[in-house]
């Protein structure tokens, strides 16, 4: 079976903390190619920047790595 083609999306937003100083929250996900521009779209309305990778990268789980859906973005 061929691999899924994905791409590694990175998703970051900065806030301010109580005391004035800043804080990075980031997280990363690797998505198949058939949701990716609902799910960017859907992390767009989410945190301030969402960039996606320019070729496949399956994540650390390598091609045979599970591929989850989120319920949200099925048909």
């Amino acid at each position: 079976m061929a691999p899924i083609e994905k791409r590694k999306v990175t998703m970051t937003s900065i806030g301010l903390l109580p005391d004035g100083s800043t804080a990075t929250y980031q997280a990363t996900d690797y998505v198949p190619l058939d949701i990716l521009d609902s799910y960017v779209a859907d992390a767009a309305s989410r945190w301030q920047s969402v960039t996606v990778g320019e070729s496949h990268d399956p994540g650390p789980a390598g091609d045979g790595g599970e591929t989850i859906t989120p319920d949200h973005l099925k048909d």
